[in-house]
């Protein structure tokens, strides 16, 4: 799951993996993102909005994905024990579920926010001038050659 970082995804909505390497700083998102958000033309108001969208965004998936990691991380171990528990096996995967819902709901939730305070052109140059997510760069498990 460390493709869904909460920077990376912050990165990807808004320019690219170069705010993906580090986390923001207080008090803001860093320099470069507002330098890549200030060629979409936005006017003060907006740019305004879209900082403020992204600092209520970052931390709230960083504490999905922290989340999602440590269950993620648990099944794992009892996925290596022979003596499988079955029932905290099957909590768990509720569980994982349940976050992986937040997430996506909170993807839903940044792209309609996005949409209230962009024009669809500042939008349309957002998204042309965002990179490839890792994941969509490789094949797909099922299009790979055999081994």
């Amino acid at each position: 799951m460390k493709l869904i970082l909460a920077e990376l995804a912050l990165a990807l909505l808004i320019a690219g993996p170069a705010s993906a390497q580090a986390p923001p700083p207080p008090g803001g998102p860093p320099q470069g993102r507002v330098n890549r958000l200030s060629t979409l033309g936005l006017n003060a108001d907006q740019m305004k909005r879209v900082q403020d969208v992204l600092k209520d965004f970052g931390p709230k998936m960083r504490d999905l994905e922290k989340s999602l990691f440590d269950r993620r991380r648990t099944l794992e171990g009892l996925y290596d024990r022979f003596d499988l528990d079955l029932g905290q096996a099957r909590q768990l995967n509720k569980q994982i579920n349940g976050i992986q819902k937040d997430i996506l709901d909170q993807h839903l939730k940044l792209q309609v926010e996005l949409r209230k305070i962009l024009t669809a052109d500042q939008y349309s140059k957002m998204r042309q001038g965002m990179h490839r997510r890792p994941m969509e760069r490789r094949d797909a498990p099922w299009e790979r050659p055999p081994r």
